[in-house]
């Protein structure tokens, strides 16, 4: 019977997440939680189906708020919004805990889309070792059609140019972004098909005794003109990447 794996996949350890077989028609049915880039074994496919959960709201804008909404929904019928308010550089965002994973490459996908003025989308990734945490963040610049990665100072530095992207209703669009957790450096960004490499860049430490963990937080900036309601779902965090 054809697989579509090698005939040692079952019995030959290969990582920390291990494949099932047989699998092929469930998958196509499916689809996958992953559009552009499918390296990688998956340890949280968030499509908030199951409602915010231990995803908490914070920021520094008055209006600041975060909900499940249908109305332009990526997968499974409802997805996030976090609204900055209308108030120039005011911020409102998302965050969620995760289990230490197992050290190596670590992705961190973000499907998006914005209505309305939104300034700037930010995404991170902290990695906590219990005495320190590295943190790795991406910001697209709305205005500027430019994105910037975080250096080791904690400065925004840019990468990437000429991306005036699109947002009909419910026009999606991704970035991922790729980190070494070994080496605590960057590895590459994705901004929807197209890849920029970031290699051996080092992250942003900060001293710090939490415990050990990831965390994820995305958040939007306003541009202070109307409300800004930035859409998110689909996101996904995978280990063991290229």
């Amino acid at each position: 019977m054809a697989r579509g794996a090698p005939d040692d996949s079952n019995i030959v350890t290969q990582n920390a997440v291990y494949r099932l077989d047989d699998l092929a028609e469930l998958a196509a049915r499916l689809g996958s939680p992953v559009v552009y880039n499918r390296y990688g074994s998956v340890i949280l496919a968030e499509d908030f189906t199951s409602g915010l959960g231990t995803w908490a709201l914070t920021g520094n804008a008055g209006a600041a708020s975060a909900y499940l909404n249908n109305e332009y929904p990526l997968y499974g019928g409802v997805c996030v919004v976090v609204n900055s308010g209308d108030v120039a550089d005011e911020w409102a965002g998302i965050g969620l805990y995760l289990a230490p994973p197992v050290l190596g490459k670590i992705g961190f996908l973000v499907p998006f889309t914005v209505v309305g003025s939104l300034a700037d989308l930010q995404l991170f990734l902290r990695y906590y070792n219990g005495s320190i945490y590295v943190q790795f963040g991406v910001k697209y610049d709305l205005a500027s059609n430019v994105i910037y990665y975080q250096d080791n100072n904690g400065a925004w530095v840019q990468f990437a140019t000429g991306y005036s992207l699109f947002f009909g209703a419910g026009m999606y669009h991704t970035l991922k972004l790729l980190v070494d957790l070994v080496s605590n450096s960057y590895v590459g960004v994705y901004v929807n098909q197209d890849y920029h490499t970031l290699a051996a860049i080092v992250g942003y430490p900060v001293v710090s005794n939490h415990a050990p963990g990831l965390y994820l937080y995305i958040r939007g900036t306003s541009a202070g003109v109307e409300n800004a309601p930035l859409y998110l779902d689909g996101i996904v965090v995978t280990q063991n990447e290229m």
